[in-house]
């Protein structure tokens, strides 16, 4: 673990579980990374394979970096967040999920933004995959040569559909302090976009969007969204529990599902659009 007194401009949080065969290719997105002032902070929910020793080897001497190991597995990826949050020393946080990989100038792309809009959320586009070399072409691509601009993102528009990646997420660290991942099971799988939501309505208007898939996105059968009986089933609970204050909250909540269900079918067909 290395240790500096200088604060860095970005603390990575990146949380993992049993992750031993995946974790090299995202911390090795990290520190390909254009934007070098950050730290990284993995937080591992008492994986039962090597992780981390992987993380060690990974970053041991080329970056600054803390390894939190959890002592018993919390179920899901929202308390690790929050650990890793707390643990914080940026200003800024970027989450990446241990599955997911960056592209180089991610960091560097999404702070220009933040500092040229004012914004205290940022996220970017994703670009799904399966296999990590799949993602070089995209990846060796210089974004700044093209002019790469943002769309605003606003709360009632992510009431509608969560369709922010949680790895293309860079956010003030005040807004994940004040809004934490809910660490209820009810919400496993979609805590993210109850945070989302919470940040949006309290915090921010809207955030900037960047038009560039700037995230690869792993597509697994394994991954906590891919039971879609499930997903429905726990998009339900969080509309009626986020509208409950609301006049006509189950009017609210199945007009949010219908528009959940449109936009997931549309997007499976841009999926298989993409593989072809």
């Amino acid at each position: 673990m290395t240790v500096e007194n200088h604060r860095p401009l970005v603390s990575v949080v990146v949380t993992t579980y049993n992750a031993a065969g995946l974790i090299r290719d995202a911390l090795d997105s990290v520190l390909s990374q254009t934007a070098r002032d950050f730290e990284v902070i993995v937080v591992d929910d008492a994986s039962l394979d090597g992780t981390c020793q992987i993380v060690q080897d990974s970053l041991d001497g080329r970056c600054r970096y803390r390894v939190e190991r959890l002592p018993a597995n919390s179920g899901g990826p929202a308390h690790p967040r929050n650990v890793g949050v707390a643990m914080s020393q940026g200003r800024w946080i970027a989450l990446l999920d241990s599955d997911d990989i960056w592209h180089p100038q991610k960091l560097e792309i999404e702070l220009e933004v933040a500092a040229r809009q004012g914004a205290r959320f940022v996220s970017t586009e994703k670009r799904w995959f399966r296999r990590p070399e799949e993602t070089r072409r995209w990846a060796s691509l210089d974004l700044r040569r093209f002019n790469v601009l943002p769309r605003a993102v606003t709360h009632s528009q992510l009431c509608r559909k969560n369709f922010l990646c949680t790895s293309s997420v860079m956010a003030e660290r005040d807004l994940f302090i004040r809004h934490p991942f809910p660490e209820s099971r009810h919400y496993r799988a979609v805590e993210d976009y109850r945070c989302w939501l919470d940040i949006h309505r309290e915090s921010v208007a809207s955030h900037p969007q960047i038009q560039a898939p700037l995230v690869f996105y792993r597509v697994s059968g394994t991954s906590l969204s891919a039971s879609k009986a499930s997903m429905v089933c726990k998009h339900w609970r969080l509309y009626r529990d986020y509208y409950h204050d609301r006049r006509w909250p189950n009017s609210l909540a199945l007009a949010s599902m219908a528009t959940y269900a449109f936009s997931s079918i549309y997007r499976q067909f841009k999926y298989r659009r993409s593989r072809c």
